[in-house]
Parts: C-alpha cells; sequence; structure tokens
C-alpha cells in the first residue's frame, strides 16, 4: 500500500477524469490525500509540507496531465508505485 499526496490546480480539482483516478486508486487501497492549490506560493507550501511530512519516505513527483490525457493518470501512477 502507498501513500500519496497529489497537488493539483484549482480548476483540475473538479475534473471527473481526475476524480475517477483518485477514485480508482483508492480502491486498490492504497491511500490518497488531495491537495489544491488556491493561491500564489500554494504549490511550494503544499510541496514543502509533503516533503517535511515525508520524513524521509519516498517522495515521487508525478506531472500532472492534461485534460486531454488524464486517463493516463491511473495507469502511470499505479505504474510507479508497485
Amino acid at each position: 500500500m502507498a501513500r500519496v499526496r497529489i497537488i493539483l490546480h484549482g480548476k483540475a480539482a473538479g475534473n471527473t477524469g481526475v476524480r475517477a483516478a483518485v477514485h480508482g486508486v483508492r480502491q486498490e487501497r492504497h491511500i490518497v490525500e488531495v491537495r489544491v492549490t488556491w493561491e500564489t506560493g500554494d504549490a511550494q507550501r503544499l510541496t514543502a509540507e509533503a516533503v517535511a511530512e515525508a520524513g524521509g519516505g519516498k517522495i515521487v513527483d508525478i506531472p500532472a496531465p492534461s485534460s486531454s490525457n488524464v486517463n493516463a493518470l491511473s495507469p502511470s501512477f499505479m505504474n510507479r508505485i508497485r
């Protein structure tokens, strides 16, 4: 089981493909936390928090796909944590 934190731009948070991918990963019993950016600097702050909370654990940066290829999110993610 993996613990994952996804940092999304506010516009991506409502994307049904992203939501479906997160749900699919959770269905495989992985812990998925989603953080959404709202203001300038949020991405940097949320990343720093994730690194600090990882406590030496593995950090994997997975670039978020565009809305045109959002279906690639789940398989790409799953291949990296298996």
